[in-house]
């Protein structure tokens, strides 16, 4: 997301020179330029870090080049895990209300139905409809915080809760567009929920008889072919919304230029340096603005309630799920493209 959001900007920095993206003197960190993190597992410029000098100034004999080559050769797979459990935490504290509410009212709802506490009826339920409000907000704002971490680098820009819903009221059309993607993309989620539920209704007897290692060895198979779908998935949902989130802060930006004094340094440098802050829009008359206004927030509003409906879509594919194959804890808990990328079948005696 870092790499798809930097080197957006790049190239649309204004200016003539022809820099190549690895000489920019913004940086991210002691080691790397800001528009190149990470690779997937290798370093950034591999050669250069083993050749470097010693804090003497003398080249690096062999035996340190040796010694500097695990840590090299497994670089970006360790930048992106300590930034992947931080995007993942950070996640965590914004769904997990709706996904631990979910938990409750249905475990609530079945406890009911079994001990006819009707009178009681409505705390699962209104526990239930809570939770897809708080479910619905948290995913408006989620994904445009996770561009906003991968571009800032810091934890604390997550929570910078009045800039993000600039942000997604500036995105206008394009969080629908992504709530339509997202939720086209948990049909094939809801398509492997439901499999095993299949499995057992298409040959009830023959699963019934067989060994609790067979069993394992088919799940385990059935998990696996999961993840080659769900992993690509996962990273081109991400590198969708680095695109919109990009383009969102450019256009928060024309429209008010004095956010960029706002923004995490790490954006605030690397936007001057490609020269992409605007200048103060001319001020209008009153009757076009209040026309320009006017026009662009109804457009903003009616983009988050479709927005908000789609998501609805999503919890209503997350329920039928359930319905068709329970997952005690990890059907609630844990949103393959959401939080990670996996679906935990394997019954506890099996494992």
């Amino acid at each position: 997301m870092r790499r798809r959001i930097f080197f957006g900007w790049w190239n649309e920095r204004n200016s003539d020179e022809h820099v190549p993206l690895d000489a920019q003197s913004v940086r991210f960190d002691d080691q790397f330029p800001v528009a190149t993190l990470p690779r997937w597992v290798v370093s950034e410029r591999v050669i250069e870090s083993l050749g470097r000098r010693t804090p003497d100034d003398s080249p690096p004999t062999r035996l340190r080049r040796i010694a500097r080559l695990p840590r090299e050769l497994t670089g970006a797979l360790r930048s992106n895990l300590r930034w992947g459990i931080m995007a993942f935490l950070c996640t965590l504290i914004l769904t997990y209300p709706a996904c631990v509410l979910w938990l409750g009212s249905w475990y609530d709802g079945w406890n009911n139905s079994f001990t006819k506490g009707y009178e009681n009826a409505f705390v699962g339920l209104q526990a239930g409809l809570f939770a897809h409000l708080l479910f619905v907000l948290a995913m408006l704002y989620v994904p445009m915080a996770w561009g906003h971490l991968a571009a800032s680098g810091q934890i604390r820009s997550v929570f910078q809760f009045g800039i993000l819903a600039r942000l997604i009221w500036s995105s206008g059309w394009s969080v629908s567009v992504y709530a339509l993607i997202f939720s086209m993309a948990t049909l094939p989620v809801l398509a492997l929920r439901s499999a095993p539920f299949a499995f057992v209704l298409g040959d009830p007897d023959a699963w019934a008889d067989a060994e609790p290692e067979e069993v394992l060895r088919v799940l385990s198979q059935y998990q696996l072919a999961a993840g080659i779908y769900l992993f690509p998935a996962f990273v081109l949902l991400h590198l969708l919304i680095a695109r919109i989130y990009r383009s969102a802060l450019r256009k928060s930006l024309k429209q008010n230029p004095r956010l960029i004094h706002r923004l995490p340094h790490s954006i605030r440098a690397t936007l001057f340096e490609y020269r992409l802050i605007p200048e103060d829009p001319p001020r209008r008359g009153p009757a076009l603005r209040m026309v320009r206004w006017s026009a662009r927030s109804t457009s903003s509003l009616f983009a988050l309630l479709t927005a908000s409906i789609l998501w609805f879509i999503v919890i209503g594919q997350i329920y039928v799920g359930q319905f068709l194959n329970y997952l005690p804890w990890a059907g609630w808990l844990n949103q393959p493209l959401i939080h990670l990328p996996c679906l935990q079948v394997i019954p506890r005696s099996l494992g």
